[in-house]
């Protein structure tokens, strides 16, 4: 598993100071660059990675060093501050006293704090034990790549998106192993509800299971953690906290020369959650200040693949995946949040552009602070669909009005968005209505 600990600096680390810090971490090591110097690594005298050090980021948005670390991490920032990431491997207690050794060297040249401010009480585990290339991996089978992380806020971080994308080129599914304890992103949690991907959760006596749906698991050689199936009853919900609000809506625009992109992240933002999103990068944390024109120009470059981004706010965070289809350039919006009101979704509804497709809208128990817990704290309930025109006509209107629930006609009859509110009831009975409208729908 992985140790992380977070240097927030005053100053920016230059590299003679990155180096310094290493060395004093342990002097006897080699260090290593990897990724066109984007981390640097020290390995130990087999050779395998000791301590991983993240180039440092400038923290243009301070929004998530509060939602990632705590308020007491965010409150002591400076005007000027860099987020510098280090890892070790948790299971060598040698490994994770140099992380804080090396944070604290930094920090002594460089002015700032130290998250966590000593190392933390290991949990214990009954790991699975094998080889991993993979510097982030715990191990790696045939099938599966197992990222385990020590950290009470889990995120879609560098290491992990990087242990994603090997994955695509290696064909091995991912799984991420967290304590009970832990919480996961909204960014992580729509990574690993993907085909082959899964988040692995530690249980009573050392057991483990599905963090996003309970089921128990079983480790199996060569597959990694795989359902169980003798019959044993999945972890119960913990109902903690208030619920939130996750919202999923796309868009297909014309591919034309002027398009600005993220403009629907700030309309849906500023509606729903008070204001457009401060902060936005490519993994969390999301540190740079939110710019439509940068996220533009990123997507651009990367096309014609895909392009995926998080972004957060004050009481909300998301992702926005850009890619190319046929009929122009998709924006597909994910968003949770635990001040919005789904009953100002009508009013967003009537504003948005003739390029949106559909809008799904799910109350999820606990995520008020834009979290998951382990098993969700119980399932999420649907409270409604809403398509688009272009929807509207490829489903036939005469057929989409037919739905076994009421359309909401918003618009002008010749553009108009229709809005599926499931109403009120028990999350059996929302789930059995939203499965007979899609099914109507096709």
């Amino acid at each position: 598993m992985t140790y992380n600990v977070v240097a927030l600096t005053e100053e920016l680390p230059h590299a003679r100071s990155v180096i310094r810090a290493l060395e004093n971490a342990h002097p006897d090591f080699t260090i290593r660059g990897a990724s066109k110097a984007s981390v640097v690594r020290l390995r130990d005298e087999d050779g395998r990675p000791f301590v991983s050090v993240e180039m440092p980021q400038a923290v243009e948005a301070t929004t998530d060093v509060r939602r990632l670390l705590g308020d007491e991490a965010a409150d002591r920032l400076t005007h000027n501050a860099w987020w510098m990431e280090v890892r070790a491997p948790a299971g060598n207690p040698r490994a994770a006293e140099a992380a804080h050794r090396f944070a604290a060297t930094v920090i002594e040249h460089h002015g700032g704090h130290v998250w966590p401010s000593e190392p933390r009480k290991r949990w214990a585990l009954d790991l699975p034990t094998g080889g991993a290339d993979h510097p982030s991996a715990l191990v790696e089978t045939e099938k599966t790549r197992i990222v385990a992380v020590d950290s009470p806020v889990v995120g879609l971080s560098a290491a992990i998106a990087d242990a994603l994308a090997t994955g695509v080129r290696d064909a091995r599914g991912l799984q991420v192993l967290t304590p009970a304890s832990a919480h996961i992103t909204h960014s992580l949690r729509r990574v690993l509800t993907a085909s082959g991907c899964r988040w692995v959760v530690e249980g009573p006596g050392n057991d483990h299971y599905d963090g996003l749906t309970g089921m128990p698991l079983l480790w199996e050689d060569g597959l990694g953690f795989q359902a169980r199936r003798d019959g044993a009853p999945p972890a119960s919900a913990e109902r903690r906290g208030d619920p939130g609000l996750a919202l999923d809506l796309h868009f297909i625009h014309p591919a034309e020369a002027d398009l600005r992109l993220g403009e629907m992240v700030e309309h849906t933002t500023k509606l729903m959650c008070a204001g457009p999103p401060p902060g936005w990068g490519t993994n969390e944390p999301a540190l740079m200040a939110w710019d439509p024109g940068r996220l533009t120009d990123l997507c651009r470059a990367r096309a014609p693949n895909p392009t995926r981004v998080v972004f957060s706010g004050p009481g909300f965070a998301g992702t926005l995946n850009v890619s190319r289809v046929v009929e122009g350039v998709k924006e597909s919006l994910s968003l949770v949040t635990g001040d919005a009101d789904h009953a100002a979704l009508p009013e967003l509804l009537a504003e948005l552009p003739d390029s949106f497709q559909s809008l799904t809208a799910h109350r999820v128990p606990g995520a008020a602070d834009t979290h998951y817990r382990p098993a969700l704290g119980g399932a999420s309930v649907p409270l409604g669909l809403a398509l688009g025109p272009e929807v509207v006509a490829q489903v036939g209107r005469a057929k989409a009005l037919a739905a076994p629930v009421a359309a909401e006609t918003i618009g002008p009859l010749w553009s108009s968005v229709l809005w599926y509110p499931l109403g009120e009831g028990e999350p059996r009975e929302l789930w059995r209505r939203f499965r007979g409208l899609m099914g109507h729908l096709g």
